[in-house]
């Protein structure tokens, strides 16, 4: 066992609540974070007093990074369409309203790929997840949807909140050379009819793409 893990859990056992999992992060002897999985059961006598307990103890570091990766995007950690889908499903019942979606497109992703090569393409989406990122509250659903597009649910907001945040977004992404174009909506029905919200931001967004192919 994890030399770090079994001092822990020689101080902190007193500490873990009986017959209830505990989940406990410790470093290994790599420096790497390992998580486990901790059951604590009493041990009985005959006239079913406690007289130790013993510690049922799982590594499940891998099924961790399992849950991570099903709803998380690999390159930017943003999360992903799987986790968004989901998150959808809560805000319809209009407890959520208004809610706001923004729609972004980076525009030159597909070239940039092709003449500096697949690293600098993901240089610019790990650049942008971080403008976005940094542009939202944490109750806001920041994610990565397709390869050079991405999502934005936001919860109890209004359209001048949104246009203030896409417009911090959008100095953000002049001051790091980035071009994306972006499409907003915003729904106060109940239920809130999110395909209807999405087409309505994607069609915003397709907009803005199709007036800088003009100009």
């Amino acid at each position: 066992m994890n030399k770090k893990f079994s001092l822990l859990l020689r101080n902190e056992g007193e500490k873990i609540l009986v017959d209830k999992e505990t989940q406990i992060e410790v470093e290994d002897e790599n420096g790497c974070l390992k998580k486990f999985s901790v059951l604590k059961s009493p041990v009985k006598d005959k006239k079913r007093n406690t007289v130790s307990f013993d510690f049922f103890i799982q590594d499940i570091t891998e099924i961790k990074k399992l849950e991570f990766l099903s709803f998380h995007d690999s390159l930017t950690g943003l999360y992903n369409r799987n986790f968004l889908e989901e998150e959808v499903k809560r805000i319809e019942s209009g407890r959520f309203n208004p809610v706001g979606l923004i729609i972004c497109d980076l525009d030159n992703l597909k070239s940039i790929n092709d003449s500096l090569g697949h690293k600098e393409g993901d240089n610019l989406l790990i650049a942008f997840s971080k403008i976005l990122e940094a542009s939202f509250r944490e109750s806001d659903v920041v994610a990565r949807i397709g390869g050079d597009e991405f999502a934005v649910l936001v919860f109890r907001t209004t359209e001048a909140s949104l246009e203030k945040k896409v417009c911090q977004m959008q100095k953000a992404c002049r001051s790091n050379k980035i071009s994306v174009s972006i499409g907003l909506a915003i729904s106060n029905n109940s239920p809130v009819i999110f395909q209807s919200l999405f087409a309505k931001a994607d069609e915003a967004m397709y907009k803005e793409k199709k007036k800088k192919r003009r100009q």
